[in-house]
């Protein structure tokens, strides 16, 4: 009688191990591009990407691929631009440009998404841009980050570099408060107003045990001092980045963070923002900070291939009131129109200046690393640091768009890279985080194949004990 141990083994095989074609066509499925010309390695999880041909830009796509696909998942990235609302409006105008309501279904629950969330949104992500932009700026002489911050032979936009044409700070900036302004004049609510409401309906939250969100959280606790720290590393990283070369245009002259745009955001979106922020500034500086073009790359790219999706609905949604822009503005307006860049008005985040930055990007990334690593032999290891980081960078940003999210609702990020170090100290306990939804599959399973392996081996050996038994009794 054949063990089944070794029949169920061969039905594992093929999960296990691929022929070398195999392999190129689920890369070419999965990635959308054909993997370089050099072949495979033998070894299934170990590939030498040097001696594969993969460029820096190719490794990190497909060492992201994992990540990159827990974003697009994330139900934050859903309550961002879900079709699936109802709208109601909180003004009495019929305007698509007052501050509308949209209740975004997810699962099974209604989540209120409005005017004032994306304005929290776009101040996380101002943040993130002042610390990733300055932190680039004090590093440019970093061997991996001259590249993009040298004048280009064959102007481009006149005298824009590549960093310059990518700064999104001031873009930030300009759109929230353009944002703001909308709400304003339908509601009556300035800044101020707003960060009072706020501030006072974190305090009934807290008090209230987080009942109006489902259930209370860490994260969800406010924490004074994440919220002082985290302006101060961002109001620092404006000022550096406000008298660097980054930014050249005078659209957002006079233009800030105050406190009271720090006050709108909630605790876990302190939390969340001050863990990205901490991580570009405190941890990627001196000997690390050539990792910072590992975020570069997975924002800006980002930014400039799904974002500019994105925008599309995001201007359905929440469309500013065109009566607020200012006579410089509408000049600017005027010089996009002749650009055919009519529409971004509010939303000039996404709207980038210069031709083919996503190319001359990833152009200036290879030749940076190329210097840097040009007599190193363990460019292996070196890539696999950058694909670990533009992962961390990922996961970062993940946990921005769960911050939109009430704690019930939230995922774990895939990878587990993030350095707790970087964030202030907790009293008491450590509190062990629970496994990603990946982990716990990938865990079920293992258990599920060990389960029914003991099974079949059981069954065989009874089996035979009992075809033995009968022999000796005949």
């Amino acid at each position: 009688m054949s063990c089944p141990f070794a029949k169920f083994a061969t039905l594992l095989a093929p999960m296990t191990k691929n022929s070398t074609a195999d392999q190129k066509a689920q890369f070419e499925s999965i990635h959308g591009f054909a993997p370089p010309s050099a072949t495979f390695s033998s070894q299934p999880g170990k590939v030498d990407l040097v001696s594969a041909g993969f460029t820096l830009s190719e490794a990190l796509r497909v060492g992201t691929a994992a990540s990159h696909r827990a974003v697009e998942k994330s139900k934050g990235v859903s309550l961002l631009l879900s079709s699936l609302t109802t709208s109601s409006s909180s003004s009495s105008s019929s305007s698509s440009t007052t501050t509308t309501t949209t209740t975004t279904l997810i699962g099974e629950e209604s989540v209120a998404f409005d005017r004032l969330d994306y304005v929290r949104f776009n101040i996380m992500l101002v943040c993130i841009y002042a610390a990733l932009e300055s932190a680039m700026y004090k590093a440019r002489l970093n061997p991996l980050l001259i590249p993009l911050f040298e004048q280009q032979e064959e102007k481009h936009d006149g005298e824009l570099n590549l960093v310059q044409s990518l700064a999104r700070t001031r873009w930030l900036l300009d759109d929230i408060s353009k944002h703001l302004l909308t709400i304003e004049l339908h509601t009556g609510a300035d800044l101020e107003a707003l960060a009072q409401v706020s501030m006072e309906q974190n305090r009934e939250n807290q008090n209230d045990g987080g009942t109006h969100f489902g259930c209370m959280v860490d994260q969800d606790v406010e924490d004074d001092d994440a919220r002082k720290r985290l302006e101060i590393l961002v109001k620092d990283a404006l000022s550096l980045e406000f008298e660097s070369s980054c930014c050249c245009h005078d659209m957002t002259i006079g233009k800030t963070l105050e406190r009271e745009h720090f006050a709108l955001l909630k605790p876990a979106q302190v939390k969340a923002t001050l863990e990205y922020v901490s991580c570009l500034l405190l941890d990627l500086k001196g000997e690390r900070s050539g990792l910072l073009i590992s975020h570069a790359y997975t924002r800006y790219l980002g930014d400039l291939s799904g974002g500019q999706h994105i925008v599309k609905k995001l201007i359905k949604r929440f469309p500013v009131d065109t009566t607020i822009t200012t006579t410089r503005e509408k000049r600017m307006m005027m010089m996009m129109v002749t650009e055919g860049k009519i529409g971004f008005d509010g939303f000039m985040f996404y709207n980038f200046k210069g031709k083919d930055l996503k190319k001359r990007f990833k152009e200036a990334m290879e030749k940076g690393f190329s210097t840097a690593t040009e007599a190193k032999k363990n460019k292996n290891t070196i890539i696999q640091s950058f694909i670990n980081e533009a992962n961390r960078a990922f996961d970062l940003n993940t946990t921005l768009f769960e911050s939109l999210l009430p704690a019930n609702l939230r995922i774990n990020p895939v990878h587990s890279q993030i350095k707790q170090s970087i964030l202030p100290r907790q009293k008491g306990k450590v509190k062990l985080k629970p496994h990603s939804r990946v982990q716990q599959k990938s865990i079920i399973f293992q258990i599920f194949i060990m389960a029914v392996l003991i099974i079949g081996v059981a069954h065989w050996f009874h089996i035979s004990s009992y075809t033995t038994n009968q022999k000796h009794v005949a």
